[in-house]
């Protein structure tokens, strides 16, 4: 008994349309209903589950016994109309080797022209290293309504003795945000001139994403650097009105940021006029922590004789320390006391800082005080944590003075003593009793 077709039911717009059995309509819901594409007027079948990829042989029947390969990663962002330059800001080499990796500097394909092209950024997704000369080709990226290259530049050089730099100007003529995967993949091939039959596998770099130009004035950087202009940090336009307000209290960079910001925080959200639980002053202040000072060893010294303590600040005005009574204490190891004593402090250190000179360098994890006479920071040897805590290079900070351009002591810093709870004063010496016992028991 043959199948009874009936017609196609399809309702567009409120009204209902009745298609015939066999007619194009007809056909198409059907094979929908199948779960069967119809794509550009042909019926494509859903794909069968591919085997794993196998070597395809070259023309010759052997595998490519050659290959270029880049020999510089690219530069990123990458923004069209701009010079493409590899990571260390120079041209973008390139090499020709054979199967055992060693570089080709003698022959006809030690001297071979090579072209640099652009592919799309879906090629060879699935982690393959090899590929057929048809399959590199087909995925050759073009330009707007499929005319020209995206590249344009001195996109060909000669191989010398087996390499060669892209020296001269390259440049994307357009973004990817166009393309499916949004993004383009750098590479190059041997440019054939029947000199040889033997197969060279191209080179490819790794899939990047091309912006466009106009985007580079406001463009974030992750992490943002000391002398980076604030408006690279989130949150924050070129022109927009959180730059203005900056600009009105000369809060130019990243760095004027951050020593605003651990000056005190209220006072730089009140500029900005945002407020407290702002996710837009959650993301800028996230952004401007991830700043680097990792190579930044000046510390600014404050001491205050009347405690006994001196406040260590990095460049940035971050409270990174203090020393109480001789003893050096990370800021992260204050006790409850410390902490009330070393907030108050910060307080009328706050003022004082931007006039005050960088009199220590962090060495390891201890503060050492610079030569007062030359107040360089490059006097004193840099060492390794390790070495910190045995005290290598330096006195013990018990021996150590706060150099002569600490800022003074401040009368009014006297109330203190009748606000923090000092019953831990006779606990703190009491350790220090016993400490100087196991001393001389050890001696």
């Amino acid at each position: 008994m043959k199948p009874t077709l009936r017609p196609a039911v399809i309702i567009d717009n409120g009204s209902t349309q009745l298609y015939p059995p066999l007619s194009p309509v007809w056909v198409e819901r059907q094979l929908q209903e199948d779960g069967i594409r119809w794509e550009r007027g042909a019926l494509l079948q859903n794909p069968p589950i591919q085997e794993p990829y196998r070597e395809i042989a070259t023309a010759s029947g052997l595998r490519a016994k050659f290959h270029l390969r880049f020999l510089d990663g690219l530069k990123t962002p990458i923004y069209t109309e701009k010079d493409i330059t590899s990571e260390g800001n120079s041209a973008i080499r390139i090499g020709i080797f054979d199967s055992d990796g060693n570089m080709i500097k003698e022959g006809p394909l030690s001297k071979a022209k090579v072209e640099m092209l652009v592919l799309s950024g879906d090629f060879c997704n699935d982690g393959r290293e090899s590929w057929t000369e048809e399959e590199f080709n087909s995925h050759i990226a073009q330009g707007r309504h499929g005319q020209g290259f995206v590249l344009r530049g001195d996109c060909i050089v000669w191989l010398n003795n087996g390499e060669a730099s892209f020296g001269g100007t390259v440049r994307f003529k357009e973004g990817s945000s166009r393309t499916r995967s949004r993004k383009f993949v750098i590479g190059a091939r041997v440019c054939v001139d029947g000199k040889t039959d033997e197969r060279v596998q191209e080179a490819v770099m790794m899939p990047v994403t091309v912006l466009d130009r106009r985007n580079e004035a406001s463009e974030k950087r992750h992490p943002p650097e000391l002398d980076d202009e604030v408006y690279r940090l989130e949150e924050i336009s070129k022109d927009g009105v959180y730059s203005k307000r900056l600009k009105e209290v000369q809060i130019f960079t990243v760095k004027d940021f951050l020593k605003a910001l651990n000056k005190d925080a209220n006072k730089l959200r009140e500029v900005l006029r945002i407020k407290n639980r702002s996710s837009s002053w959650g993301k800028m202040v996230k952004h401007v922590r991830e700043c680097s000072l990792t190579d930044r060893h000046e510390l600014i010294a404050y001491r205050n004789e009347a405690a006994s303590v001196v406040l260590f600040f990095n460049c940035v005005y971050d409270l990174v320390g203090a020393e109480f009574s001789g003893v050096y204490v990370e800021r992260d190891n204050f006790d409850a006391a410390n902490k009330a004593l070393a907030n108050v402090l910060k307080e009328h250190a706050c003022s004082e800082l931007d006039s005050a000179p960088f009199s220590y360098v962090m060495n390891g994890c201890l503060p050492v005080p610079v030569s007062s006479s030359e107040n360089s920071l490059v006097s004193i040897p840099i060492v390794a944590p390790e070495a910190a805590l045995q005290g290598e290079g330096f006195p013990p900070l018990g021996h150590q003075q706060p150099s002569t351009s600490t800022v003074p002591y401040l009368e009014e810093s006297l109330w203190l003593f009748d606000r923090v709870d000092w019953s831990l004063e006779g606990e703190q010496s009491s350790q220090t009793r016993h400490g100087a016992k196991r001393n001389r028991h050890d001696r």
